[in-house]
């Protein structure tokens, strides 16, 4: 497996300029992976890019739910885990599945 693989599945984030800290929004499937699902599944290309759209979108929210506040080796943080933005302006924490309780159930 190489890195290579998932490079280039994405063509954009959506809009940058959104509020801060509010929900990712949905992203878009790069013309290459639409061609790739397209070929693999042998679809037609509306259905290709609809299927390639979700399947971008559903490993967005399945990275996000493993996001995490942390600190970098340099001391900087906290910043998510998934983009490494300061955490939680970059609104992953509305998809992610941590819960800031410690062990002991109290509150961090």
């Amino acid at each position: 497996m190489s890195h290579d693989e998932f490079v280039g599945i994405l063509s954009s984030m959506g809009d940058p300029n959104r509020p801060v800290m509010s929900k990712p929004p949905r992203v878009a499937a790069s013309r290459d992976f639409i061609r790739e699902v397209r070929d693999e599944l042998a679809l037609t290309d509306e259905h290709a890019e609809r299927a390639a759209d979700w399947i971008a979108n559903k490993l967005e929210r399945y990275a996000a739910y493993f996001a995490r506040p942390v600190m970098s080796l340099d001391g900087l943080g906290p910043q998510c885990s998934l983009c490494e933005a300061p955490w939680p302006l970059c609104g992953h924490h509305h998809l992610s599945g941590w819960d800031d309780t410690d062990e002991d159930g109290d509150d961090a």
